[in-house]
């Protein structure tokens, strides 16, 4: 007997240190065993997709052990078997394992392996039915060896295990932990039922028992026109239905099923009316069993697969047809059509619609052939001209269907952009879905009845808008009404851009990389023209997730009211920077533009717009950017502060006097404790303590004076115009 590289198998997974105070001790370490068929480390490695499995010829006798590197304390062991389980078998621990034992271990006698230097701790000898099975095995003795001698097999193959695990201390109770729901279909018609089935596990992954109480909690999440009774989901039309199930906190995946088809199936159990000579059990395709086959060999001396097999079936009556259902075995047709006759005579000329090309093979195949144009049909064809696999052309069923024609039921609209300026060009992307829930395209005719609400809409989809406003849009089709896109438009040529020709200060960069300069002042983004910018130098090969901060100030020259800001990037961007402002340079407020960085860089040349709710007074602009979109660094066009003229209505009657109004907001300044407001016949109308600001919103128009106390005692005062 060779002397191998062997794993134990932790059976209650490893995240049990998570959920309880017990401990996998096995995990990761050292194992060996006498036989691979599967690597042994698998069974230590918490997955319960992987597995240690010994060879099926090595027979019984085998063994494998872990070295847990010390002596420890062992609560309990856990197994969980895969089919391929072991019968008969015993537990043993050691302290050590001498030559002597090693030699046992190794030798070609498989019945004297632990006879010395090993205690037995347990013997197992069981039948076991359900698997994945977990067995547990408590005995609490401190050990540093700790093995498994296979003794007979449950099972014609060797012995398998998907974990083995040894743990310090007792698990806590099993709990539900997740439910996982399946379908016996996916696809299929509103007369079918579909079959659900519901896996329970609990936090080790292992299948969960649920109480009586658990059980009378289940909840079935389905969509509307969708049933379920007992396990059995029902529907009411085509389309898509989704399904879940809740038991307290715990929610199961999200089962998608596609109804494809709204009447019976025509073909179910009709006559063949002709079958290519030599296939076998035409009428399999037919008898609603996907148990069952037509098989029609692939003959001998063919090239690339390409033969003929054709099935006719008789739907007994002329129907229209607008839908197929196909459901190949693994030796499937990778290329076939399907044509109608009302005769048995003439048959249609194949049609995209129902076409099917390089079909792949090797995998049970459902292909949903679909027209929205019905065919007028008693006589179906099934043509395969090529194979997908050497091994014939296995058919289980062959569905004919008759379908309401889709009509255009929804439009949803939608725009790239919901906010910019006069000139600016909007799309308008439209949405349409038809009464199942699946897409639909217009008609030209319908192409034709579109009418836009709200804005003239291009033919291409685009809304460039020529005066400002708020601008609702909305798409109407033959009495289908979509919801409204709204978009904000600026008429910037209103207003005064305050920042072309002001100073600018603070301006810097910082960086991980000393190379890092500014190429152009943003003295260029300021400056009222496109063909110069802000520049910050490009990085040669760093790449574009190194942070770099770059930043200026504007100083507008005094306190404006804002209406709008907007910065022009090119495609060396920023993706990630704000816009805000001040009234002292110090305190700036929360971000005017904020833009945050996504998944995707943002390396296309754009323009980012705030447009004020509220009057908006400030002094001091300031962008900072904390990542560039690109390798190329920063490439600023213009910052374009937006404002008719308007400056706050301060007068300040202090030498060192920093007292302002914004808007409804009179700022303090630093180190203000306490501040009031008076009215001229000295009554105090608002009053604020410890605050940087103090509001007057409710304060009634007028002239008022300003008493802020610093907290050296010094007093500053102001007179403010509200």
């Amino acid at each position: 007997m060779r002397f191998k590289n062997f794993t134990l198998l932790l059976g209650a997974f490893f995240m049990l240190a998570a959920s309880s105070q017990a401990a996998n001790v096995a995990l990761g370490k050292k194992v060996y065993a006498s036989s691979n068929q599967q690597p042994s480390e698998l069974a230590v490695d918490d997955n319960l997709d992987t597995r240690w499995e010994s060879k099926t010829s090595d027979g019984d006798n085998q063994w494998f052990y872990v070295d847990l590197e010390k002596g420890t304390i062992i609560d309990h062991l856990k197994i969980v078997w895969e089919r391929a389980y072991g019968k008969h078998y015993k537990i043993h621990v050691a302290d050590e394992i001498t030559a002597e034992m090693a030699l046992k271990l190794t030798d070609d006698d498989k019945t004297n392996d632990f006879a010395t230097g090993w205690t037995k701790i347990a013997e197992i000898n069981k039948t076991l039915s359900e698997f994945p099975a977990s067995e547990t095995i408590a005995d609490v003795v401190t050990a540093r060896y700790v093995a498994v001698e296979l003794i007979e097999r449950g099972s014609p193959y060797g012995f398998s295990f998907l974990e083995f695990g040894v743990y310090d201390m007792a698990e806590e109770a099993s709990k539900l932990s997740s439910i996982e729901i399946t379908a016996d279909r996916l696809e299929g018609s509103v007369a079918d039922t579909y079959t659900l089935s519901y896996k329970f596990l609990d936090q080790y992954k292992m299948n969960y028992i649920l109480t009586a109480e658990e059980n009378a909690s289940r909840q079935m999440i389905v969509s509307e026109g969708a049933t379920v009774v007992d396990n059995k989901l029902t529907v009411t039309s085509r389309g898509t239905y989704t399904v879940k199930m809740k038991i307290g906190d715990i929610e199961s995946n999200e089962l998608k099923i596609e109804v494809k088809a709204e009447s019976a199936n025509l073909a179910l159990k009709k006559d063949i009316v002709f079958a290519t000579e030599g296939s076998k059990n035409p009428e399999n395709a037919v008898d609603g069993n996907l148990g069952s086959l037509w098989i029609t060999d692939e003959p001998s001396g063919v090239e690339n697969h390409e033969y003929d097999a054709v099935l006719v079936v008789d739907l007994g009556d002329v129907y229209d047809v607008n839908c197929i259902h196909t459901s190949f075995e693994g030796a499937s047709s990778a290329d076939y059509t399907i044509t109608f006759s009302t005769d048995n005579v003439t048959f249609s000329d194949p049609v995209p619609a129902f076409t099917v090309t390089n079909g792949i093979g090797m995998t049970n195949r459902h292909d949903w052939l679909t027209s929205e144009e019905a065919v007028k049909a008693r006589y179906v064809k099934f043509h395969s001209t090529r194979a997908a696999t050497q091994y014939g052309t296995k058919l289980y069923e062959l569905e004919v269907y008759k379908n309401s024609a889709p009509v255009l039921s929804n439009i949803i609209l939608s725009a790239d952009n919901t906010l910019g300026v006069v000139g600016d060009k909007f799309s308008v992307t439209a949405q349409y879905t038809d009464q199942f829930g699946g897409e639909y395209n217009l008609s030209e005719a319908e192409k034709s009845a579109i009418v836009w609400n709200g804005a003239e809409i291009a033919e291409d989809g685009t809304f460039t808008p020529s005066e400002g406003g708020m601008f609702k849009l909305s798409q109407t089709i033959n009495g289908i009404t979509s919801n409204n896109v709204e978009i904000r438009v600026m008429d910037i040529s209103q207003y005064e851009n305050l920042a072309i020709g002001k100073s600018i200060v603070d301006e810097s960069v910082v960086s991980s990389d000393s190379e890092v300069e500014i190429l152009s002042s943003a003295t260029n983004a300021i400056d009222g023209n496109l063909g110069s910018e802000w520049s910050v130098k490009r990085r040669e090969g760093v790449i574009a997730q190194d942070v770099m901060v770059a930043e200026f100030t504007v100083d507008l020259g005094d306190t404006y009211k804002i209406s709008g800001i907007r910065a022009l990037w090119e495609g060396a961007s920023s993706d990630e920077y704000t816009v805000a402002y001040s009234n002292d340079n110090k305190t700036f407020t929360d971000a005017l533009i904020v833009a945050e960085k996504s998944s995707e860089s943002k390396v296309n040349a754009r323009k980012d717009l705030f447009v004020a709710d509220s009057d908006i007074f400030g002094r001091y602009i300031r962008l900072k950017s904390t990542h560039n979109s690109s390798i190329y660094g920063l490439r600023l066009f213009e910052l374009e502060v937006y404002g008719d003229g308007t400056t706050s209505s301060v007068a300040s009657i202090a030498a060192e006097g920093t007292i302002f109004v914004a808007g409804n907001e009179v700022v303090l300044p630093e180190g203000t404790v306490e501040a009031a407001v008076y009215n001229l016949n000295g009554a105090a109308v608002a009053h604020a303590e410890g605050t940087a600001t103090m509001s007057i919103a409710t304060v009634q128009p007028g002239v008022y004076v300003v008493k802020a106390v610093k907290a050296d005692g010094t007093v500053v005062t102001a007179k403010i115009v509200k």
